[in-house]
């Protein structure tokens, strides 16, 4: 049976660390100076993410430090009585549907670490087995549903760790999923203060 190609992006499968994966999420402010291109500059749900030198998310490239995936987006929301904590949030309660920044947009994003869970991935080879690498392609997604569209190829950035076992998932097939690990990454603490 031939896999639909549904390219997502990353998504947070396991945890490394013993703990929900749920409980990883770190929320980092995302500027629109850094990210100058609008198809790759854009910040995707399932998107990979590294920090620049002034602490932004910015989309990361392939064979770089991956600080993580983003699993939340937000623009700065609006001032309010009940609502004057404005700089931590990656949601927007005045957009609740908000799901990319674009290129020119400052905003907020929730972070799974890298260091600490395992991702789900679609792949653009057949064949991979557990202990294979690939890297992931350049940053490109969906305006309209707000997902990623970056799949792995052929190159060194993750490692297969072990197969996605969904039943609709022929690992022989093109576009199978596999469940990765990230092999160069920062740490999510220390990347903070940096």
């Amino acid at each position: 049976m031939a896999n639909v190609d549904r390219a997502n992006g990353f998504r947070p499968s396991k945890s490394l660390l013993g703990a929900p994966w749920t409980s990883l999420v770190r929320s980092y402010p995302a500027a629109a100076t850094g990210r100058t291109q609008a198809e790759a500059g854009n910040i995707y749900i399932g998107s990979v993410v590294s920090l620049d030198a002034n602490g932004d998310i910015v989309p990361a490239v392939t064979t770089g430090a991956v600080l993580g995936v983003v699993v939340a987006c937000g623009t700065k929301n609006s001032d309010t009585a009940l609502n004057t904590d404005n700089n931590h949030r990656y949601f927007d309660p005045d957009n609740l549907s908000k799901r990319y920044i674009k290129y020119d947009e400052d905003g907020y994003v929730g972070v799974v670490p890298a260091e600490g869970c395992l991702f789900s991935v679609q792949s653009s080879e057949t064949g991979k087995v557990q202990g294979s690498t690939g890297a992931f392609g350049a940053n490109t997604g969906s305006t309209t549903t707000g997902n990623s569209a970056v799949v792995i190829g052929a190159g060194a950035d993750v490692t297969v760790v072990e197969f996605d076992t969904s039943p609709a998932n022929d690992m022989a097939s093109a576009n199978a999923r596999y469940i990765v690990k990230f092999n160069l990454h920062a740490n999510a603490i220390d990347a903070t203060n940096a």
